[in-house]
């Protein structure tokens, strides 16, 4: 575990959860002007998600992949039990939400319903799909695809060593696409599309092939350098919120930060400043181990509140109700996290795998220092 790491999930899922309070009347001007100019950005959380995922499996799984320690099916099978029963769990608690759809389109509710249950929504360009059901369940969609071609990219990386030459044409393509589509077309193809989004994958295996070069570690042997560096990384990220509206959409929802979070990503793991070692604080490990939780969660809650709010008026203002909102969807994800998600986990590891021996706590600590996860 990199611990810093670990805790920026929660910060960019928190991040997502604050674009998606859209519903804030349109009389809370500064509210909307904060929102529009800052909070509604919240996309950057789940490109972190996608980049951090590829330099996290890669340093995973890079040697027991390619020495066969770990076999590509288990590979396969460890991941999908750590998505799928959250992803189950929020699938059925959204039914209510959607259950009218079988008596007024029943072909289209159970074609959405269908492609969701088996994370293949994120291939369909339309709306009422891609965003059906547990709207941000999208993204678990492509983290599934980005799974499956994990091994081959692994091996396109570090064996054949063409990855680069072949993700080289990739981009030339897509920026080839955001010239030629139109602009109903960038929502789906750059924001959503995941024969597209795996590019933020891959940045992340890219990035960890530098990172292990070590060519920069003398950077960060002197904690006051290593926190200068961290602070540069965090300082770019505002940089590129200022100059964000001036890039054409369909680079914006896509490439355009791959820099500050792929900055963030490598000074952090380096642990070496002390940002990062506030970041390794105990409290926000836990809350970036319950960030799943939270991101898979909080679209589904936030719209109960709401319907609970329309019929019984819970609070008069709404940020008292955002804030009752988050609060809901924090003690929701401990919850979650703690008795569905790492007991399912365990469970389906077990029964799927079953030459897989379960670690004790004691060698589940020696496998955390040796990021053996």
């Amino acid at each position: 575990m990199i611990k810093p790491l670990t805790s920026l999930r929660f910060i960019f899922a928190f991040m997502v959860f604050l674009s998606h309070l859209d519903w804030m009347p349109a009389s809370e001007k500064m509210f909307y002007k904060i929102f529009d100019n800052l909070l509604s950005k919240g996309y950057i959380g789940v490109s972190y998600f996608f980049v951090l995922s590829g330099f996290i499996l890669t340093l995973n799984y890079k040697k027991r992949l390619l020495k066969k320690k770990v076999s590509t099916r288990k590979f396969w099978v460890g991941r999908i039990v750590r998505i799928y029963p959250l992803h189950l769990f929020t699938l059925l608690l959204s039914l209510p939400i959607f259950i009218s759809g079988i008596l007024e389109e029943p072909s289209s509710w159970l074609t959405g319903f269908l492609s969701n249950a088996f994370l293949l929504q994120s291939f369909i360009p339309a709306e009422d799909i891609y965003f059906g059901f547990n709207a941000v369940s999208w993204s678990i969609s492509n983290e599934l695809f980005y799974y499956l071609l994990f091994p081959g990219l692994l091996y396109l990386l570090y064996k054949k060593k063409n990855l680069v030459f072949y993700f080289s044409i990739f981009i030339g393509i897509m920026l080839l696409a955001m010239w030629i589509s139109k602009p109903e077309q960038y929502i789906f193809l750059f924001a959503i599309n995941p024969l597209f989004r795996i590019s933020d994958f891959i940045m992340g295996m890219l990035l960890y092939r530098i990172y292990e070069t070590k060519i920069f570690s003398k950077y960060f042997e002197n904690a006051r350098t290593a926190t200068l560096l961290e602070v540069g990384a965090i300082a770019l990220f505002f940089i590129f919120f200022g100059f964000h509206s001036f890039i054409p959409v369909p680079l914006r929802i896509s490439m355009f930060f791959w820099l500050p979070i792929m900055a963030l990503i490598f000074i952090l793991a380096h642990q070496a400043g002390r940002i990062s070692y506030l970041l390794s604080h105990k409290r926000l490990i836990l809350l970036g181990e319950i960030s799943f939780s939270f991101y898979m969660l909080h679209g589904l809650i936030m719209r109960y509140i709401l319907a609970l709010d329309r019929r019984i008026k819970l609070v008069e203002q709404e940020y008292v109700l955002m804030l009752i909102s988050f609060l809901a969807v924090l003690i929701a994800s401990y919850y979650s996290y703690n008795y569905l998600e790492r007991p399912a986990n365990v469970y389906l590891k077990k029964k799927l795998s079953p030459g897989q021996v379960p670690l004790t706590p004691t060698l589940e600590k020696i496998a955390a220092k040796k990021n053996i996860t």
